[in-house]
Protein backbone atom coordinates (compact mmCIF):
# COMPACT_ATOMS: atom_id res chain seq x y z
CA UNK A 1 0.00 0.00 0.00
CA UNK A 2 1.27 3.25 -0.97
CA UNK A 3 0.92 6.37 1.30
CA UNK A 4 1.23 9.51 1.52
CA UNK A 5 1.87 11.74 4.55
CA UNK A 6 1.31 15.19 4.06
CA UNK A 7 2.11 17.65 7.57
CA UNK A 8 4.07 20.18 9.30
CA UNK A 9 6.88 19.98 10.76
CA UNK A 10 5.89 17.25 13.51
CA UNK A 11 5.28 15.29 10.23
CA UNK A 12 9.28 16.19 9.25
CA UNK A 13 11.18 16.11 12.43
CA UNK A 14 13.69 13.09 13.49
CA UNK A 15 11.40 12.32 16.21
CA UNK A 16 8.20 13.32 14.43
CA UNK A 17 4.92 10.82 14.26
CA UNK A 18 6.00 9.80 10.43
CA UNK A 19 9.60 8.63 11.22
CA UNK A 20 8.45 6.20 13.63
CA UNK A 21 5.42 5.28 11.25
CA UNK A 22 7.90 4.13 8.75
CA UNK A 23 9.41 1.88 11.66
CA UNK A 24 6.16 0.89 12.40
CA UNK A 25 5.09 -0.30 9.25
CA UNK A 26 7.91 -1.10 6.72
CA UNK A 27 5.04 -3.24 4.84
CA UNK A 28 3.95 0.34 3.48
CA UNK A 29 5.74 2.46 0.81
CA UNK A 30 5.31 5.61 2.60
CA UNK A 31 6.37 9.07 1.19
CA UNK A 32 6.46 11.83 3.06
CA UNK A 33 5.80 15.32 1.88
CA UNK A 34 5.98 17.81 4.59
CA UNK A 35 6.34 21.73 5.08
CA UNK A 36 6.36 23.57 8.17
CA UNK A 37 5.00 26.91 9.27
CA UNK A 38 1.90 26.59 6.25
CA UNK A 39 -1.16 24.95 7.18
CA UNK A 40 -3.63 22.70 5.02
CA UNK A 41 -3.74 25.28 1.52
CA UNK A 42 -0.23 24.02 1.60
CA UNK A 43 -1.37 20.26 1.16
CA UNK A 44 -4.14 21.58 -1.46
CA UNK A 45 -1.10 22.90 -3.21
CA UNK A 46 0.34 19.16 -3.05
CA UNK A 47 -2.02 17.59 -3.88
CA UNK A 48 -3.42 19.49 -7.15
CA UNK A 49 0.56 19.44 -8.09
CA UNK A 50 0.43 15.57 -7.74
CA UNK A 51 1.07 13.53 -10.81
CA UNK A 52 -1.63 10.24 -11.25
CA UNK A 53 2.16 8.38 -11.30
CA UNK A 54 2.85 9.41 -7.67
CA UNK A 55 -1.06 8.95 -6.46
CA UNK A 56 -0.98 6.97 -3.00
CA UNK A 57 -3.69 4.80 -2.07
CA UNK A 58 -4.03 6.47 1.13
CA UNK A 59 -3.14 10.26 2.68
CA UNK A 60 -2.43 11.24 6.15
CA UNK A 61 -3.05 14.77 6.57
CA UNK A 62 -1.61 16.49 9.84
CA UNK A 63 -1.88 19.99 9.21
CA UNK A 64 -4.77 21.17 12.45
CA UNK A 65 -1.68 22.26 14.41
CA UNK A 66 -0.60 24.94 12.05
CA UNK A 67 -3.96 26.06 11.05
CA UNK A 68 -4.30 26.56 14.93
CA UNK A 69 -1.65 29.28 14.83
CA UNK A 70 -2.88 31.02 11.59
CA UNK A 71 -6.46 31.23 13.09
CA UNK A 72 -4.89 32.60 16.23
CA UNK A 73 -3.00 35.08 14.57
CA UNK A 74 -5.76 36.10 12.66
CA UNK A 75 -4.32 35.18 9.21
CA UNK A 76 -7.26 32.91 7.93
CA UNK A 77 -10.60 32.91 9.09
CA UNK A 78 -12.21 29.15 9.93
CA UNK A 79 -14.72 29.37 6.64
CA UNK A 80 -11.92 29.58 4.57
CA UNK A 81 -10.26 26.24 5.86
CA UNK A 82 -13.58 24.62 5.76
CA UNK A 83 -13.81 25.21 2.18
CA UNK A 84 -9.79 23.70 2.04
CA UNK A 85 -10.70 20.89 3.60
CA UNK A 86 -13.53 20.10 1.44
CA UNK A 87 -11.70 20.60 -1.68
CA UNK A 88 -8.74 18.50 0.10
CA UNK A 89 -11.64 15.55 0.25
CA UNK A 90 -13.45 16.09 -3.30
CA UNK A 91 -10.05 15.67 -4.78
CA UNK A 92 -9.11 12.90 -3.36
CA UNK A 93 -13.27 11.49 -3.90
CA UNK A 94 -12.14 11.67 -7.85
CA UNK A 95 -8.74 10.06 -7.79
CA UNK A 96 -9.95 7.69 -5.50
CA UNK A 97 -7.56 8.10 -2.57
CA UNK A 98 -8.37 6.84 1.02
CA UNK A 99 -7.95 10.21 3.15
CA UNK A 100 -6.68 10.01 7.07
CA UNK A 101 -6.86 13.62 9.23
CA UNK A 102 -4.82 13.26 11.88
CA UNK A 103 -5.07 16.31 14.30
CA UNK A 104 -2.33 17.13 16.90
CA UNK A 105 -2.64 20.46 18.58
CA UNK A 106 -0.10 23.16 20.13
CA UNK A 107 1.55 22.44 23.35
CA UNK A 108 -1.10 23.56 26.30
CA UNK A 109 -0.06 25.62 29.40
CA UNK A 110 1.05 23.96 32.54
CA UNK A 111 -1.47 22.46 34.49
CA UNK A 112 -3.87 23.05 31.78
CA UNK A 113 -5.70 21.07 28.85
CA UNK A 114 -5.88 21.39 24.98
CA UNK A 115 -6.14 25.05 24.45
CA UNK A 116 -9.36 26.80 23.04
CA UNK A 117 -7.79 27.64 19.83
CA UNK A 118 -7.02 24.06 19.40
CA UNK A 119 -10.16 22.30 20.37
CA UNK A 120 -11.98 25.07 18.16
CA UNK A 121 -9.90 23.63 15.25
CA UNK A 122 -10.28 20.02 16.20
CA UNK A 123 -14.20 20.31 15.88
CA UNK A 124 -13.57 22.13 12.64
CA UNK A 125 -11.65 19.51 11.53
CA UNK A 126 -13.72 16.64 13.14
CA UNK A 127 -17.16 18.16 11.76
CA UNK A 128 -15.64 18.33 8.06
CA UNK A 129 -14.41 14.81 7.68
CA UNK A 130 -17.56 13.63 9.69
CA UNK A 131 -19.78 15.17 7.11
CA UNK A 132 -17.92 13.73 4.24
CA UNK A 133 -17.11 10.08 5.59
CA UNK A 134 -13.31 10.71 6.55
CA UNK A 135 -11.35 9.38 9.38
CA UNK A 136 -9.97 11.77 11.84
CA UNK A 137 -7.54 10.51 14.43
CA UNK A 138 -7.74 13.36 17.20
CA UNK A 139 -4.29 14.03 19.63
CA UNK A 140 -6.87 14.24 22.35
CA UNK A 141 -8.34 10.47 21.65
CA UNK A 142 -4.65 8.70 21.23
CA UNK A 143 -3.39 10.99 24.44
CA UNK A 144 -6.37 11.97 26.63
CA UNK A 145 -3.66 12.58 29.15
CA UNK A 146 -1.20 14.35 27.43
CA UNK A 147 0.43 17.69 28.94
CA UNK A 148 3.16 20.22 28.88
CA UNK A 149 5.92 18.35 29.79
CA UNK A 150 4.93 15.98 26.43
CA UNK A 151 6.39 18.32 24.23
CA UNK A 152 9.86 19.69 23.31
CA UNK A 153 8.99 23.59 22.69
CA UNK A 154 5.16 25.35 21.66
CA UNK A 155 4.32 22.90 18.53
CA UNK A 156 6.47 20.16 18.85
CA UNK A 157 5.89 17.10 20.30
CA UNK A 158 8.10 14.76 21.98
CA UNK A 159 9.69 11.65 21.12
CA UNK A 160 7.05 9.42 23.32
CA UNK A 161 3.83 10.92 22.36
CA UNK A 162 5.25 11.28 18.32
CA UNK A 163 5.85 7.37 19.56
CA UNK A 164 2.01 7.12 20.85
CA UNK A 165 0.71 8.62 17.75
CA UNK A 166 2.42 6.61 14.86
CA UNK A 167 0.90 3.69 16.99
CA UNK A 168 -2.83 5.24 16.83
CA UNK A 169 -1.82 5.72 12.65
CA UNK A 170 -0.55 2.62 12.15
CA UNK A 171 -3.85 0.91 13.88
CA UNK A 172 -6.40 2.67 11.95
CA UNK A 173 -4.04 2.17 8.79
CA UNK A 174 -4.64 -1.64 9.09
CA UNK A 175 -8.63 -0.72 9.06
CA UNK A 176 -10.86 -0.73 6.17
CA UNK A 177 -10.75 2.98 4.21
CA UNK A 178 -12.82 4.08 1.55
CA UNK A 179 -12.04 7.63 -0.01
CA UNK A 180 -14.39 10.67 1.26
CA UNK A 181 -17.66 10.74 -0.41
CA UNK A 182 -18.91 13.85 -2.74
CA UNK A 183 -16.44 13.17 -5.87
CA UNK A 184 -19.33 15.31 -7.68
CA UNK A 185 -18.86 18.33 -6.10
CA UNK A 186 -17.61 21.37 -7.98
CA UNK A 187 -13.89 22.47 -7.97
CA UNK A 188 -13.59 25.99 -6.06
CA UNK A 189 -9.51 26.00 -5.90
CA UNK A 190 -7.15 25.87 -8.94
CA UNK A 191 -3.19 26.53 -9.46
CA UNK A 192 -1.77 28.59 -11.92
CA UNK A 193 1.49 27.87 -12.78
CA UNK A 194 3.60 31.41 -12.61
CA UNK A 195 7.01 29.78 -14.18
CA UNK A 196 4.98 30.00 -17.36
CA UNK A 197 2.83 32.70 -16.91
CA UNK A 198 3.76 36.29 -19.15
CA UNK A 199 6.35 38.46 -17.58
CA UNK A 200 7.61 41.96 -18.34
CA UNK A 201 10.54 43.63 -17.12
CA UNK A 202 13.91 41.66 -15.51
CA UNK A 203 13.49 38.14 -14.43
CA UNK A 204 15.19 34.69 -15.05
CA UNK A 205 13.47 31.54 -15.48
CA UNK A 206 15.27 28.78 -12.85
CA UNK A 207 14.29 25.43 -11.67
CA UNK A 208 14.32 25.16 -7.90
CA UNK A 209 14.86 21.92 -6.13
CA UNK A 210 14.76 21.17 -2.09
CA UNK A 211 14.27 18.05 0.51
CA UNK A 212 10.81 19.87 0.63
CA UNK A 213 9.89 21.59 -2.22
CA UNK A 214 11.04 21.37 -5.92
CA UNK A 215 10.14 22.66 -9.02
CA UNK A 216 10.25 25.84 -11.50
CA UNK A 217 10.10 28.95 -10.23
CA UNK A 218 10.41 32.65 -11.79
CA UNK A 219 12.58 35.31 -10.22
CA UNK A 220 11.11 38.45 -10.05
CA UNK A 221 13.53 41.63 -9.76
CA UNK A 222 12.38 45.46 -9.32
CA UNK A 223 10.10 46.70 -12.34
CA UNK A 224 9.52 43.08 -13.09
CA UNK A 225 5.92 42.03 -13.25
CA UNK A 226 3.93 38.78 -13.55
CA UNK A 227 0.69 38.65 -15.26
CA UNK A 228 -1.78 35.40 -14.18
CA UNK A 229 -4.51 35.08 -16.72
CA UNK A 230 -6.80 33.19 -14.67
CA UNK A 231 -10.55 33.67 -13.13
CA UNK A 232 -10.81 33.64 -9.67
CA UNK A 233 -9.54 35.45 -6.82
CA UNK A 234 -6.00 35.14 -5.60
CA UNK A 235 -5.62 33.38 -1.89
CA UNK A 236 -1.98 32.04 -1.55
CA UNK A 237 1.57 32.33 -3.73
CA UNK A 238 3.81 29.38 -3.38
CA UNK A 239 7.39 31.02 -3.21
CA UNK A 240 11.20 30.79 -2.14
CA UNK A 241 12.44 33.15 0.78
CA UNK A 242 15.76 34.12 0.03
CA UNK A 243 18.32 37.13 1.87
CA UNK A 244 17.14 39.33 -1.29
CA UNK A 245 13.40 38.74 -0.66
CA UNK A 246 11.62 41.77 -0.38
CA UNK A 247 8.33 43.72 -0.34
CA UNK A 248 5.92 42.59 -3.04
CA UNK A 249 2.73 43.88 -4.90
CA UNK A 250 -0.76 42.52 -5.78
CA UNK A 251 -3.16 43.97 -8.29
CA UNK A 252 -6.37 42.31 -8.90
CA UNK A 253 -8.85 45.03 -10.54
CA UNK A 254 -8.60 47.98 -8.71
CA UNK A 255 -7.71 46.26 -5.31
CA UNK A 256 -4.02 46.54 -4.19
CA UNK A 257 -1.94 45.57 -1.39
CA UNK A 258 1.59 44.87 -0.75
CA UNK A 259 3.56 41.84 0.87
CA UNK A 260 6.81 41.00 2.52
CA UNK A 261 8.43 37.29 1.50
CA UNK A 262 11.05 38.00 3.55
CA UNK A 263 10.93 35.49 6.75
CA UNK A 264 12.16 35.41 9.98
CA UNK A 265 12.62 31.26 9.50
CA UNK A 266 15.76 31.93 7.72
CA UNK A 267 17.77 32.44 10.28
CA UNK A 268 17.20 28.39 10.78
CA UNK A 269 16.63 27.65 6.98
CA UNK A 270 18.25 30.42 4.77
CA UNK A 271 16.78 29.65 1.41
CA UNK A 272 13.44 28.68 2.84
CA UNK A 273 10.25 27.34 0.61
CA UNK A 274 6.80 28.93 2.21
CA UNK A 275 3.17 29.48 0.84
CA UNK A 276 2.22 32.70 1.19
CA UNK A 277 -1.51 33.29 2.79
CA UNK A 278 -3.32 36.52 1.24
CA UNK A 279 -4.91 37.43 4.33
CA UNK A 280 -7.17 40.05 2.00
CA UNK A 281 -10.29 39.33 0.77
CA UNK A 282 -9.32 40.02 -3.13
CA UNK A 283 -11.63 40.16 -5.68
CA UNK A 284 -12.76 37.54 -8.46
CA UNK A 285 -11.00 38.69 -11.46
CA UNK A 286 -9.92 37.35 -14.75
CA UNK A 287 -6.79 38.82 -14.13
CA UNK A 288 -3.67 39.37 -11.42
CA UNK A 289 -1.20 40.59 -11.17
CA UNK A 290 2.35 40.00 -8.90
CA UNK A 291 5.23 42.77 -9.34
CA UNK A 292 7.82 44.74 -7.82
CA UNK A 293 7.57 48.57 -8.20
CA UNK A 294 10.62 50.69 -8.47
CA UNK A 295 9.25 53.14 -6.33
CA UNK A 296 9.82 52.64 -2.81
CA UNK A 297 7.37 55.42 -1.76
CA UNK A 298 4.60 54.38 -3.55
CA UNK A 299 5.07 50.99 -2.55
CA UNK A 300 4.71 52.00 0.94
CA UNK A 301 1.86 53.69 0.47
CA UNK A 302 -0.15 50.70 -0.50
CA UNK A 303 -2.44 48.82 1.84
CA UNK A 304 -0.26 45.98 3.80
CA UNK A 305 -1.42 42.28 3.95
CA UNK A 306 0.40 40.49 7.22
CA UNK A 307 2.08 37.01 6.50
CA UNK A 308 3.11 34.50 9.20
CA UNK A 309 6.61 35.40 10.98
CA UNK A 310 8.15 38.35 8.41
CA UNK A 311 10.75 40.37 8.89
CA UNK A 312 12.31 43.27 7.52
CA UNK A 313 14.77 42.42 4.18
CA UNK A 314 18.18 43.80 4.95
CA UNK A 315 18.90 43.63 0.72
CA UNK A 316 18.97 47.35 -0.72
CA UNK A 317 15.49 48.39 -2.00
CA UNK A 318 17.15 48.43 -5.64
CA UNK A 319 18.26 45.05 -5.25
CA UNK A 320 15.31 43.18 -3.88
CA UNK A 321 13.27 40.12 -5.81
CA UNK A 322 11.07 37.56 -5.29
CA UNK A 323 11.05 33.71 -6.26
CA UNK A 324 7.72 32.43 -7.41
CA UNK A 325 6.36 29.07 -8.22
CA UNK A 326 2.01 29.31 -8.46
CA UNK A 327 -0.39 30.92 -6.81
CA UNK A 328 -4.16 29.29 -5.90
CA UNK A 329 -7.15 31.00 -7.07
CA UNK A 330 -10.77 30.60 -5.29
CA UNK A 331 -13.97 30.67 -7.07
CA UNK A 332 -16.98 30.77 -5.31
CA UNK A 333 -18.80 27.51 -6.25
CA UNK A 334 -22.74 29.05 -5.07
CA UNK A 335 -22.25 31.97 -7.52
CA UNK A 336 -24.08 31.74 -10.77
CA UNK A 337 -21.58 29.87 -13.15
CA UNK A 338 -23.52 30.37 -16.68
CA UNK A 339 -23.14 34.04 -17.78
CA UNK A 340 -19.54 33.76 -16.34
CA UNK A 341 -18.50 30.23 -17.90
CA UNK A 342 -19.16 32.75 -21.40
CA UNK A 343 -16.59 35.70 -20.01
CA UNK A 344 -13.93 32.79 -19.45
CA UNK A 345 -14.21 31.89 -22.48
CA UNK A 346 -13.89 35.30 -24.50
CA UNK A 347 -11.58 35.82 -21.67
CA UNK A 348 -9.04 33.11 -22.78
CA UNK A 349 -9.34 34.19 -26.41
CA UNK A 350 -8.51 37.56 -25.86
CA UNK A 351 -5.83 36.69 -23.77
CA UNK A 352 -4.48 34.07 -26.59
CA UNK A 353 -4.77 37.06 -28.94
CA UNK A 354 -3.05 39.43 -26.45
CA UNK A 355 -0.20 36.84 -26.70
CA UNK A 356 -0.19 36.53 -30.03
CA UNK A 357 0.16 39.88 -30.94
CA UNK A 358 2.93 40.26 -28.32
CA UNK A 359 4.99 37.43 -30.32
CA UNK A 360 4.03 39.28 -33.43
CA UNK A 361 5.11 42.60 -32.16
CA UNK A 362 8.42 40.89 -30.89
CA UNK A 363 9.17 39.35 -33.98
CA UNK A 364 9.09 43.19 -36.32
CA UNK A 365 11.07 44.43 -34.20
CA UNK A 366 13.80 42.21 -33.98
CA UNK A 367 13.48 42.28 -38.22
CA UNK A 368 13.71 46.07 -38.44
CA UNK A 369 16.09 46.71 -35.31
CA UNK A 370 17.33 43.37 -34.71
CA UNK A 371 20.60 44.39 -36.98
CA UNK A 372 22.85 47.64 -36.31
Amino acid sequence: MRILTLGGSNTGIKIGWAAHLKSLAPEYEIANRFLGGVGSLFGLLTLLRLPEEDRPDVIVFEYTLNDTLLFVGQLIHPDFTAKVLHEIMTICARRNISLLFLCLCVRPCEGESISEGSQYMFDLYKNAATSRGAPCIMLTDVAPDFSFSDYVDSVHLAAELSQRVAEAVATRLKQPMAPPNGKDREKSFFLADVASARVVGPHAREYLQSPVFSGAFLLLKRGGRIYLDIPGRIVAIMLRSTENSGIYRIRAGRALIAKNAQSVIRKDVPELMTLHYVTATMPETFRTIIDLPKDERELRAIKYDATFMECDCAAPFVDQSIEINSAIFYRDPDRPHRLKRRFFRLWKIYVRIEAEAQQLGERIRGLFFGRS
